[in-house]
């Protein structure tokens, strides 16, 4: 239930205070324990799905000099799921969407979101 995703975000927060590779494992930590919250809940939020979709972005994008395309494509997807969820879409939806498809290279995607 919802009274699991503090400690979701709380791992995330510890994570972003890490370097290298043991923030990409704080990363992880936080990413499996939003998954199973993610497939426990029958009707995830908007704003649990924006902070899944942040947590798959920043993990992406921590692996070096690579970035982890199928894990910024699952990102994608829960930023389009929080958007059908919201009457009126946060800010950080679209900022996420925008920085998920420049990291693949689709500038036009990201500027259609503009």
């Amino acid at each position: 239930g919802e009274k699991h995703w503090p400690e979701a975000r709380r791992l995330y927060q510890r994570a972003t205070e890490l370097k290298g590779a043991a923030q990409l494992a704080g990363y992880e930590t936080a990413l499996g324990y939003a998954r199973r919250l993610l497939a426990r809940s029958p009707q995830p939020t908007a704003e649990q799905r924006v902070f899944v979709a942040s947590l798959l972005y920043q993990a992406a994008t921590s692996e070096g000099d690579k970035v982890n395309q199928p894990r910024i494509r699952e990102a994608i997807d829960q930023a389009r799921e929080a958007l059908l969820l919201s009457v009126r879409p946060t800010d950080q939806v679209y900022q996420i969407l925008i920085a998920c498809h420049l990291q693949l290279g689709e500038n036009t995607r990201a500027a259609e979101l503009l």
